[in-house]
């Protein structure tokens, strides 16, 4: 007698259960990940709001203790302060967009400082009375601050 080999070909049972089984272990993660994803975007938010807000309690300080106000360009500003050293030399802090950071120059010139990272566009404006500092940042909030200053 001769036995006749069948060729079976296609999924068992068993294997049509195990690859459902993934699949809804799969599906069962995907709710609790978008509320971790929500957590952590909020937690950015809240960084980038906490700094920036640093950021503006300095450049106010900053601002108030100013003589004049030099608007270079869109991106750039130059603070004049007195110098009570050297009266004859004005004390100057330059603010300036670069490489999606505000970076500050100070004193003579000898001195440089990050104030803010995480910054996609910066707008400096003055138009009278009324300083603006507009920043837009990586997680594309839009933080904008006014600024009524009175120059001597």
């Amino acid at each position: 007698m001769c036995k006749v080999q069948v060729d079976q070909s296609g999924y068992t049972l068993l294997e049509a259960l195990l690859q459902l089984l993934c699949l809804c272990m799969v599906a069962a993660t995907i709710p609790l990940i978008i509320p971790w994803y929500e957590k952590t975007k909020e937690f950015m938010i809240g960084t980038n709001t906490a700094e920036f807000e640093v950021f503006m309690s300095e450049f106010r300080a900053d601002l108030q203790k100013s003589e004049a106000i030099y608007v270079v360009n869109d991106e750039e500003i130059q603070l004049e302060q007195a110098n009570e050293t050297n009266p004859e030399k004005k004390y100057l802090s330059t603010y300036r967009f670069s490489k999606n950071r505000i970076i500050k120059t100070y004193g003579l010139g000898d001195g440089t400082d990050i104030k803010l990272v995480a910054v996609t566009k910066v707008h400096f404006s003055l138009e009278k009375e009324l300083f603006t500092i507009q920043c837009k940042m990586g997680n594309d909030a839009i933080r904008r601050r006014t600024f009524v200053v009175s120059l001597k």
